[in-house]
């Protein structure tokens, strides 16, 4: 007997049910969403390392040598994001115009 492409199937939705029920979260699960999200979870380890050490840097008042030295980073990390942006927004001027003729 053959199904038929909109025919729901009983045993199947409760074999799917007691699989996904009885499914629990191992260290390769674990492993396996890390390694798939690993530039969600390095740009969080990144904000929370940036958050913690502005607020913990603060009460110690740094010298200006110090603060330029820090400084540099967010600095070379603006400019290339400015590096960027001219590109992209020119590539979707150009894009953009190509569609409208």
């Amino acid at each position: 007997m053959e199904k038929s492409a909109n025919s729901v199937d009983v045993e199947d939705i409760e074999r799917n049910r007691t699989n996904s029920s009885r499914r629990c979260c191992n260290a390769d699960d674990v492993k396996g969403w890390f390694k798939n999200n690993a530039v969600v979870v390095a740009t969080l380890v990144a904000v929370a390392l940036g958050l913690g050490l502005g607020l913990g840097l603060r009460p110690l008042e740094p010298s200006y040598d110090v603060i330029a030295w820090i400084s540099i980073w967010g600095e070379l990390f603006l400019r290339m994001l400015k590096l960027i942006i001219l590109p992209l927004v020119m590539a979707c001027l150009v894009v953009g115009k190509s569609f409208c003729q």
